[in-house]
């Protein structure tokens, strides 16, 4: 279920795609799913700052080589993004 769901945000991949998954039955799951098109954040988000939209596609990467990491993101977005409260760096 939780694949499914991620699957309908970034798109069904394409073969070349799930190179990484090492199962060969994992990969056809995925393959023989109907298509779907990834999910267009900024019109989800109209709002949304565009740094924002750009984090959530690269922390929802199906391929987690792919992803950004935690210190990447934080690096990126520090001061820059806030949530409805003052944003520091280095405060949580």
């Amino acid at each position: 279920m939780c694949m499914c769901w991620h699957l309908q945000v970034v798109g069904k991949p394409d073969r070349s795609q799930l190179e990484w998954i090492g199962s060969s039955k994992s990969r056809e799951y995925v393959l023989n799913l109907p298509p779907s098109p990834p999910a267009n954040f900024k019109e989800r988000y109209p709002n949304a700052p565009d740094l924002a939209v750009d984090l959530l596609n690269r922390m929802l990467k199906l391929n987690p080589a792919e992803r950004i990491t935690a210190e990447d993101a934080l690096a990126r977005t520090c001061g820059r993004i806030c949530f409805g409260h003052l944003c520091k760096c280095g405060v949580v």
